[in-house]
Parts: C-alpha cells; sequence; structure tokens
C-alpha cells in the first residue's frame, strides 16, 4: 500500500494543536504514547495522536535553546514519524522549529515552585525534591522506634523534610496501616508547650478556636496522664514537634517545659494503640537535652542526624522543581548556583531563597545568568536583598525596621542566636506611629524576610524572622545583634519578669524591689530601649512596682509623721503641767516662808518675856502676887513655841516638795525640749524641700540637657553601622552639651563615644569632595588623594599633621598612579588632553601634559622603577613613555589580536613586558624591546577589568566583568597555559598576586574576595572565601611581607584580614570610618601604615599595628576624650547637619 493511498491521520479534535509548554511535557506526552502503545496497539487514534504530537513538538522548538533538550526532542519526534512512515502514512514536519526567545512562554507569578526562606509544607510535597532516600531512611526507622528526632544545624531542611517528606509519605501508607493514624497539627513549643498543645488537640478534634478553653485544657495537660487519655482513642496519633530547641530557647517556665517532656514520653511510652511522636533539633541545642533526663533515654535512640544534601540531590532540588512548571536555566547558573550554595552553613534556605529571587528575576520562562548576577548568586542573593530593602527606605523606617527585627531575635548565653516569634501587638509599645510599624511591616513581609502568620485578631497574628539563615547570613543584622546583644539580652531578662509579674496575676506578687526596679528604670530611660523596644508589660510592672515602692515609702512617712504629733501632744501637756506644779510649789514656798518669819517673832517674844521675869524674880516681891499668872502666860508662850515650831518643819517639808516639784518641772521641760528638737528638725526638713522646689527651673535645665545628651547618644547609636563619622560626632556632641557647663557627662553619652571610638580608629583627613583615587609611595612619605573634580591632596603619611600640598589637575579625572618612589605621579580622565605628568620632588607639584592615544582613555599603569608610563584607551591603543625622556615620541601600540578598548595595564617587574586586559574578553602582552606579542584566543566572558603579573614576572592573572579569573604562565612574551580560577561569580574588580608569588587574590562586586594558592593551581577552587563585606569590593591591598590583606568596599567597610591564620577568612577585622562608600586603599610597603579614601571627602590615615583604638587607652578625662574623638573624625558637623540633629540650639559645634 502506498503512502498516498493513506492519507495522513487528522491530529484529535479535542485539543488544538499548540506547542508544549516545556521539555518535560513533551516528553511526559511521549511516555503516555508509549503507555497506550503497549496497551492498546497502533489504532487509528493512536496514530492521530502521534501525528499531533509531532505537530506540537516541532512547534515546541522554539521555547528549546538547550542543545541537549533539542537532540533528546528531536530524537522524540523522529522516532514517531518513523512508525507512521512504516505504517504508510506521511507523517507532519518532524523538525523542530528554530528557538526564539521572544516565543517562550511567560510563567504566571503564581506558579513559583520555590518556597524561599520558608519551610517547604505538606501541600508542597509535589515540589519537594532532593530526600527521597532520607524519607525512606525515616519511615523505615519508624517501624522500629516509636520517636524519631531529627537533629541539624540549622538551614540543613529538618523542618521540610517533616512537613514534606516523612508525614505526605506515612498518610500515603509508607507503613501498613499509617494512612489511618491521627495527624495532630504540627506545634513548635513557643513559651506555652502545653498552651499550643491543647489548641492542637482541638483542632485535631475539630473544636473552634477558645483562648480560656485552650489554656483552661493546657493546666490539665500538666498531668501526662491527662494527656494520654485526651488523645486515646482506637487509632495511634502522631505528634510532630518541630523546633524542639524553643522548650529551652522560648520556654522559661521550667516546669512546664518538664510537664510538656512528659507528655511527649507518656505518648511513646503508651502501650496501646503504638502512637508515635517525631521532633526537629538544632544540633546546637543538641546538649541542652542533659537537662531533660526522661528525654535523654530517648532521644538516644531516636536521634537521626540530618546530613547536608549532596551534589546530586541539591543539584534535584533545584532543576525537579522548575520542571514541574517549565522553567528552565542558562548553562551554567545551576552549576554556579552548586558552586555557591555546597558546603555552606544553612545550604537550603540560601538555595531556596536565591532561587526565588532567581524566579522573580527571570526572562518569560528562562533564568539567565545576567540575572545570577543581578542577585548576587546564591551566596550573596540574601544579604543583597536585605540590603536592598533596609536601604529603600527612608531614615525613620530604618530605624523601625532595625528595631522590629531586633525584637525577633534571642540571643542565648553563648554564641547561639535563635529566633523569638512575638504577637503583632507587642511591635507597637515603643511609642513609634502605628503606621508607620505596619508600613515597615509589610515591607519586610512582602521581601519575604519576615513571616508573619495570622491571628483571631490583627494584633494577635505572629511574627518573626523567616529563617535563622537571616541571622547569620546578612551582615548588617549580625552587625546589629554584636552591637546591641548586651541590651537585648538585658532586654530579655526583664520582660521574663515582667512575665512571671503578669502570669502571677499582675499584683503584689512578682514585684521588683528597690534595685531590680532602679535597673529596670535605669534601662527603660536607655538610648537602647528607645529603639529596640519592649513590651508593655514591662512597663506596666515598673509602674506598678515604683507605685507599691511609693506607697510603703509614703506609709512609712505617715506612721512618722503621726508619732512625731503624739510626741509633740505628750511634750505639751507635759510642760503644761510642769508649769502647773512649778507654780504650786512657788505658792507653797512662799507660805512656808511666812510661817517661818511668825514663828522668830513669837520666839523673840518668849526670850522678851523669859528675861522680864528673870528681872521679875530678881525683883522680889512685889511680883509674886503675880507668879501664878506668869507661870501661865510662860506655859501659853511655851505651847505657842512649841507650835511654831511645829510650823516651820512642816514648812521645811513644803519647801523640800517643792524642790522636787522643780526638778520634775525640769525634766518635763527637758522633754519637751527634745520633742521640739525633733519638730524642729522635721521643720528644718521641711523648709529643704521649698528650697529644693525653689531650685527646680536650674535642675529642669539641667535634665533638660541630660535629655539632650541622651538623645543625640541615642542618634549616634543609631547611625553608628550606616554613617560612623556622622555617630562619632554626634556622640562627641552628646557629651560636649553637658561639660560646657561643668556637668559630668550623662553616663549614655560617655559610652556612645567611646563606643565609637573603639569602632573607627585612625585619623581623619578632611578634603571635602568625594575621593576617586588614592595611591602612596612605598615609604608612605607621599599620599595622593584625587578627587572627581580634579583637586590632588598630597600628605606625609608618617605626618599626617602636616598641611597637604594641594594642586588642580584639569578634566574630570579618574585615574592616577603614583612611582614607588613617589617622585612621579600620573593622572588622567576620559578626555584625551586631561594626561598630565606631575614631578613631586619639588615643595610644590610641577605638572606636564603629555600627549594621549587619542580615544577616550580608559587604563594607566606605571612601572616599578617609576621610568615607564603607560595609557590606554577605548581603540585598543596604548602609549608607552620613557619617563626619563618625557618628550620623546612615545612607543605606540595596538592591532594585536584586533582592536578592542583596553580596560587594564600592567607592567612586568622588570618593564620589559607590557599586559593589557581588553573588552573583546581577551589579554594581550607586548615586549616593549619589539613590540610584538601575543594575546590570548580562549575568551572568557566580559571586559577584563584587571590585569597583574607575578612578582618573578613568570605569570598573569586576570579578571573579567562576569566573574571568571584566569592565570596564566608565561614563556617569554608569550601566554603558554591557563587554569581557570574558580569562586567568583560577580564582575572583578581586582586582582592582585602577594609578595612572595604564594597567594592570588581577587575581589568583586558582590563583596566577595576568593584567595588561590599559586602553587596548588591545579586546584582550582579557592583555598578562602573572605566574607568581611555585602558590597561591592572597590580595592585590596597588602602590606609588605603579604601577612596582612585590606579590603575597601562600597558598603563602607574596611577588612583586615590574617594571611598567616591557618583560616585567614575568620574573624576579619572590621574597621568603619567612612561615611559612605570607601573608593580605594593602599598601604605603603614599608609602613605599617594605610590610607582609605571615601565618597565622604575623607581620607583616613590607620596604624594597622592598632588599628582600631583600645577601651582601656582612650583617656579618662573628659576635655581629652573630645580632643581624641575630634582628630579621630577628621572634620566637624556641617551646619546643615547640626540643623537637623541638633536642632533648637545655636550652631557651635565642639570640634573646630
Amino acid at each position: 500500500m502506498s503512502m498516498t493511498d493513506h492519507p495522513p491521520p487528522e491530529p484529535s479534535r479535542d485539543h488544538e494543536v499548540l506547542a508544549f509548554p516545556s521539555f518535560a511535557a513533551l516528553r511526559a506526552a511521549h511516555a503516555e504514547m508509549l503507555r497506550r502503545l503497549h496497551e492498546e496497539g497502533l489504532t487509528t487514534a493512536l496514530l492521530s495522536r502521534a501525528a499531533e504530537m509531532i505537530a506540537r513538538g516541532s512547534a515546541t522548538g522554539v521555547i528549546l535553546d538547550d542543545e541537549d533538550e533539542r537532540t533528546a526532542a528531536q530524537s522524540l519526534l523522529d522516532y514517531w514519524a518513523t512508525i507512521l512512515i512504516r505504517k504508510g502514512y506521511e507523517p507532519p514536519d518532524a523538525t523542530l522549529d528554530e528557538f526564539d526567545p521572544s516565543l517562550a512562554p511567560e510563567l504566571d507569578d503564581s506558579q513559583c515552585p520555590y518556597v524561599g526562606l520558608d519551610p517547604f509544607r505538606e501541600e508542597d510535597a509535589a515540589r519537594f525534591f532532593g530526600r527521597r532516600r532520607l524519607v525512606e531512611f525515616l519511615v523505615a526507622r519508624l517501624t522500629e522506634h516509636r520517636m524519631l528526632a531529627l537533629v541539624g544545624p540549622s538551614g540543613s531542611g529538618k523542618s521540610s523534610v517533616v512537613r514534606a517528606g516523612l508525614i505526605p509519605a506515612l498518610k500515603q501508607n509508607a507503613i501498613p496501616g499509617s494512612s489511618a493514624w491521627r495527624y495532630i497539627p504540627i506545634i513548635t513549643p513557643g513559651e506555652q508547650p502545653l498552651f499550643h498543645l491543647a489548641h492542637a488537640w482541638r483542632r485535631l478534634n475539630g473544636q473552634p478556636d477558645d483562648q480560656a478553653q485552650s489554656e483552661e485544657l493546657a493546666e490539665r495537660f500538666r498531668d501526662p496522664q491527662q494527656v494520654v487519655a485526651a488523645f486515646d482513642g482506637t487509632e495511634a496519633v502522631v505528634l510532630v514537634v518541630d523546633q524542639m530547641e524553643e522548650l529551652f530557647t522560648l520556654t522559661d517556665d521550667e516546669s512546664e517545659r518538664r510537664a510538656f517532656v512528659a507528655a511527649m514520653v507518656a505518648l511513646v511510652e503508651h502501650p496501646s494503640p503504638r502512637h508515635t511522636v517525631i521532633t526537629t533539633l538544632r544540633s546546637d541545642f543538641e546538649s541542652f537535652i542533659a537537662l531533660e533526663p526522661a528525654l535523654q533515654q530517648w532521644m538516644e535512640q531516636a536521634r537521626v542526624q540530618l546530613l547536608p544534601l549532596s551534589a546530586g540531590e541539591m543539584r534535584e532540588a533545584i532543576e525537579r522543581p522548575a520542571e514541574l512548571v517549565g522553567l528552565k536555566f542558562e548553562p551554567g547558573v545551576v552549576e554556579a548556583l552548586l558552586h555557591d550554595t555546597l558546603g555552606e552553613p544553612a545550604a537550603l534556605p540560601l538555595l531556596q531563597f536565591s532561587l526565588l529571587k532567581l524566579w522573580d528575576a527571570r526572562d518569560r520562562n528562562r533564568v539567565t545568568w545576567q540575572a545570577y548576577q543581578q542577585i548576587g548568586g546564591g551566596r550573596q542573593a540574601l544579604a543583597r536583598s536585605a540590603d536592598a530593602l533596609y536601604n529603600s527606605l527612608i531614615p525613620e523606617d530604618q530605624v523601625t525596621a532595625r528595631r522590629i527585627l531586633l525584637r525577633m531575635v534571642r540571643p542565648g548565653e553563648g554564641l547561639e542566636i535563635t529566633s523569638n516569634r512575638i504577637r503583632r501587638d507587642q511591635l507597637y509599645r515603643a511609642g513609634e506611629a502605628r503606621d508607620r510599624v505596619d508600613r515597615v511591616l509589610e515591607r519586610l513581609v512582602a521581601a519575604r524576610l519576615v513571616r508573619l502568620t495570622p491571628g483571631d485578631t490583627p494584633g494577635s497574628a505572629q511574627v518573626e524572622i523567616a529563617h535563622e539563615a537571616l541571622v547569620r547570613n546578612w551582615p548588617t543584622l549580625v552587625g546589629w545583634l554584636e552591637d546591641e546583644r548586651a541590651a537585648i539580652a538585658t532586654r530579655r531578662r526583664l520582660e521574663a519578669k515582667a512575665a512571671e509579674w503578669v502570669r502571677l496575676g499582675g499584683g503584689a506578687a512578682g514585684l521588683l524591689d528597690e534595685v531590680q526596679l532602679a535597673e529596670a528604670e535605669r534601662w527603660l530611660n536607655s538610648a537602647e530601649a528607645a529603639y529596640l523596644g519592649f513590651d508593655e508589660a514591662l512597663l506596666d510592672l515598673v509602674i506598678a512596682s515604683r507605685t507599691a515602692i511609693d506607697q510603703a515609702r509614703h506609709a512609712q512617712e505617715d506612721q512618722r509623721r503621726r508619732e512625731l504629733e503624739q510626741a509633740q501632744a505628750l511634750a505639751e501637756a507635759r510642760r503644761l503641767q510642769a508649769e502647773q506644779n512649778e507654780k504650786l510649789a512657788i505658792e507653797q514656798g512662799k507660805r512656808a516662808e511666812a510661817e517661818a518669819r511668825s514663828a522668830r517673832r513669837l520666839r523673840l517674844i518668849v526670850a522678851t518675856l523669859t528675861v522680864a521675869l528673870i528681872g521679875a524674880i530678881m525683883s522680889g516681891i512685889l511680883l509674886l502676887q503675880q507668879q501664878s499668872q506668869i507661870q501661865e502666860r510662860t506655859f501659853e508662850l511655851a505651847t505657842q513655841v512649841s507650835i511654831s515650831d511645829q510650823a516651820a518643819a512642816t514648812a521645811r517639808i513644803a519647801a523640800a516638795n517643792a524642790q522636787a516639784a522643780a526638778a520634775t518641772s525640769q525634766a518635763a521641760e527637758s522633754l519637751a525640749l527634745l520633742r521640739g528638737t525633733q519638730a524642729a528638725l522635721a521643720a528644718a526638713q521641711e523648709s529643704q524641700a521649698r528650697q529644693t522646689a525653689e531650685a527646680l527651673v536650674p535642675a529642669l535645665e539641667r535634665q533638660a540637657r541630660q535629655a539632650r545628651a541622651g538623645q543625640l547618644a541615642a542618634l549616634a547609636q543609631a547611625k553608628r553601622d550606616e554613617r560612623p563619622i556622622l555617630s562619632l560626632l554626634l556622640a562627641i556632641e552628646a557629651v560636649h552639651i553637658t561639660l560646657q557647663k561643668g556637668e559630668a557627662p550623662v553616663p549614655v553619652a560617655d559610652a556612645a563615644l567611646r563606643d565609637s571610638l573603639t569602632r573607627i580608629g585612625g585619623i581623619g583627613l578632611l578634603i571635602g569632595e568625594p575621593v576617586v583615587a588614592a595611591a602612596t609611595s612605598d615609604d608612605g612619605r607621599v599620599a595622593v588623594a584625587m578627587t572627581a573634580n580634579g583637586t590632588l591632596s598630597i600628605w606625609n603619611l608618617t605626618d599626617p599633621g602636616l598641611p597637604p600640598r594641594v594642586v588642580n589637575t584639569p578634566g574630570s579625572p579618574t585615574l592616577l598612579v603614583l612611582s614607588r618612589d613617589g617622585a612621579r605621579l600620573a593622572t588622567t580622565g576620559a578626555d584625551p588632553t586631561s594626561v598630565r605628568l606631575w614631578d613631586l620632588s619639588g615643595t610644590m607639584p610641577v605638572a606636564r601634559e603629555l600627549a594621549a592615544p587619542g580615544g577616550i582613555n580608559t587604563a594607566l599603569a606605571i612601572s616599578d622603577n617609576g621610568r615607564q608610563l603607560a595609557i590606554g584607551d577605548d581603540q585598543g591603543v596604548v602609549l608607552v613613555y620613557d619617563l626619563t625622556n618625557p618628550s620623546a615620541t612615545p612607543q605606540r601600540l595596538s592591532g594585536l589580536g584586533g582592536r578592542s578598548a583596553v580596560r587594564s595595564l600592567a607592567f612586568s617587574p622588570d618593564g620589559q613586558l607590557l599586559a593589557t586586559g581588553n573588552a573583546d574578553s581577551q589579554a594581550r602582552l607586548y615586549n616593549l624591546a619589539s613590540g610584538s606579542g601575543s594575546y590570548t584566543r580562549e575568551r572568557t566572558r566580559g571586559a577584563l577589568t584587571s590585569i597583574t603579573f607575578s612578582n618573578n614576572g613568570r605569570w598573569i592573572v586576570y579578571g573579567s566583568a562576569d566573574g571568571q579569573v584566569r592565570l596564566w604562565r608565561l614563556s617569554g612574551a608569550q601566554f603558554d597555559s591557563a587554569y581557570v580560577l574558580l569562586g567568583l561569580t560577580a564582575e572583578v574588580t581586582d586582582v592582585r598576586i602577594a609578595p612572595g608569588d604564594r597567594l592570588i587574590i581577587a575581589g568583586s562586586a558582590d563583596g566577595t574576595t576568593c584567595i588561590w594558592d599559586l602553587e596548588a593551581r591545579s586546584d582550582n577552587r579557592a583555598r578562602v572565601v573572605l566574607r568581611g563585606q555585602t558590597a561591592r569590593i572597590t580595592g585590596l591591598a597588602l602590606n609588605g611581607n603579604a601577612s596582612r590583606l585590606a579590603t575597601a568596599g562600597a558598603d563602607g567597610r574596611i577588612a583586615l584580614w590574617n594571611l598567616t591564620a591557618a583560616d585567614p577568612g575568620v574573624n576579619p577585622l572590621i574597621m568603619r570610618g567612612h561615611d559612605g562608600p570607601v573608593n580605594d586603599v593602599a598601604i605603603p610597603a614599608r609602613t605599617s601604615l594605610m590610607l582609605t579614601v571615601g565618597a565622604d571627602g575623607m581620607a583616613r590615615v590607620w596604624n594597622l599595628d592598632a588599628p582600631l583604638y583600645a577601651l582601656k587607652t582612650l583617656p579618662q578625662e573628659s576635655v581629652e576624650l573630645l580632643e581624641v574623638a575630634c582628630r579621630a573624625a577628621g572634620r566637624t558637623l556641617s551646619e546643615s547637619e547640626w540643623s537637623e540633629y541638633v536642632e533648637g540650639l545655636p550652631y557651635n559645634p565642639f570640634c573646630k
């Protein structure tokens, strides 16, 4: 039968003939066709579908750019075309259409197959790849053990394995009968693990959320048997406790933690049904299990160590989810991702976040190499994205963002840092505008840096850091944490007291004593509290404690006042009684005295009568007749004398009584005097209080100064990372504002100033305009800084106090080179007429104009001996001047390997060779004696941005704009053999070969610096990866013996690395001395000095032996400290800065 006898089968009318969305879809259709072929045979319907598949597959070629996929797709189409031909049908054209990027399908954002920093959840099981073997192993373990503890470092994927791997497998009956088990909603312990367990129980049983009932059930769950009874039934239950380390980091109530542990143990020990407990635990908290012996016993047999993904598993995690939605990667992107993330701490969240950002930056259905570089690669995607968000915020929102993020982390006792999940309403308790908090929080959530879990009300929603990988891999946040570790720990301790007070009912129990209250009040009034924020319960506790203490003090004062009043009243009563006794004694004394006078008169009369009687007896007879009367009268007088004597005795007794009464009165008066003295003392105290009140005005002024000082200190602390010099100047004013009035500095201001000094170091030199380049002589006696406006400032670094020599160079210079002896300087800009050669040997620099190649000047180099100068342009032309005779015609080099713009230049150490790095990604090597040379025919991707020779002249290394580094062995003026050095993915900004030709160093635009071992060049992996900066590396500098490396960054940081350490990438010294990008760095080879220049218009001189001020060496005297700070700042607050930050005071900065 001929083909014409059988018209081609018509494509099925059930589907419109359209291209498959991806090669994976085409392959799936092929597999389905094969299945039907084996089951049904070659039916007419199948042949019709084959014709349709060929048509659709051919059209799919427009979206297939991968050669392997195109080859495989063509094979599939040829297979079915052959079958049609063999059956006698003319098939549709089976040739794949040419790839057309413009026709690639658009992928909807909702199809994103990656989760970023979030863990994979059960609903993500279909796109969870890379852990199949592990899940199978865990299932096998659960057939033998009732508890499973998956242990691994943060970011190893523990939660994802359980949520998206193990649980879905069990629900699909991976263990016979496991599909019928009851699965309790996964819980994380948090601060109240029993409450979360009770809440999960209610959800398992379909009960609505009810906080009160969950709290009541949680109290019952303190008895583990109540937990077993609650979950009892015919079917086993599965309890998953994710992030079990929270039992030791967030659960402050030890009794609740132990009750929760007892509940877990009771479930797995229950004989029937066979309950299962699955936990995940961060390995750095594994030692905490020893705090719970009952749990430790089970952990020994339940523990499974989670190993990192292999390269094959990680590739599967990248590519398989992409295949599901038709996402494609340009060649090299997946390999670069693997290189960046394999072996990294928290590799999986970093990988997922990078993939998420690549998805966002995709071109239709493709992830391009350009997108990979744009996000910063696998290492920098998270930090770059976070920094981009933070830098896009206005200043006040930045302060809020910092405070919000710091509320969500909890530093431990050692180095560990954990996420701290909090209620949303806690973010509103620091006095900030609610709309600002909401605005910033929405930005953080949208950027996937913060996770928001909805609650019953907006305020009860919970917020947390999206993943602890952010805490470890965002240097900005790491820096904040280091700055505020002590303050956060203090806040945590105080808030724990507040939480305990609330738990005890918010009454008298749990109130702070006076010492604790003083600490809490001091912290609440600190600058740290102002921007870190705190739980409102802490403020309530402080107010309640202060009220209770004040009430107790007032009660004591009232009691003392009542006692004093009673004493005064008693003294007054006794005084009055004494006065009455005294009057009575005086009257009795007067009466006794009158009676005594009467008795004396009577004795006188008796004496007179006695004499008269004696006279009468001597007279004789004349008185005899009167004897009887006289005797009678004498008897009467004797009687009167006796009475008089008795009266005198009575008077003496009355006088004695009067004296005793007088003594009693005197004692009463003394007591009254004592009470009066006490009353006078109280009156004096009241007078002193009045005097204090009269002195309130100056005191309030002093408090205002102190408050302003505290405010400036807080601003200084808030600015110390972003603008360290401004921070230092604000701290200076914070100290000076009270010191100028003769008052001691506010402690927080003094602390802020000392803290700023220990972070900055060096001596500041004001230039006033952004500095674009710098260079130094080997001895440091000549150091040049050049601004974009052409100002040259020339210092002697060994005596930076001397005024600089300042001259101007024409045009807008961008390039500068200085001879090693400091005698010759060359500068140029893009303008061909802007080349200048400067003689620096005299008192003032003398300039000479040199001719340029003719195009736009793009590169400049000077030989080691200072006798040759090379200038390159955008036409690929290089002029080489003999500086011993600059009037002579320069040597012209061009045309080698075609014309391409010169991007970098370097002389060999002996000055006989010149290397150029060009925009066509090739390097040229010229023999200056003959003008001939060679070029690299192997191209990299992107222009060659930096090139250099080894010290022995046998090697050349260069870097490209696409992040590639090449090492070439030289044979004369020929390129011999090449080595590809791996490690960088972003534009290479600078390359160096260290003195001694042992190390190769390259910095890149994403802030990464790599070091390779030249002697072990066959192992092309970086020996060390330095990650001290978060933005473009703007300069590299080595000291004379190559023991130290300085890297300058556009993030404003200078990192100093110890190259003699076993691992140079550990513990770099990070120095901040510029308010903005650091544009260049230089180290004079024969000194221990370093020069940095920045976009802030400052140069800074550092002593590498002591680059930062040590706290113990700073002056204790405030005035001396301010003088040191002014030298370090190198400038003063501008009038605009003063009006912004010191508003309301006349412009009078301390530093002049």
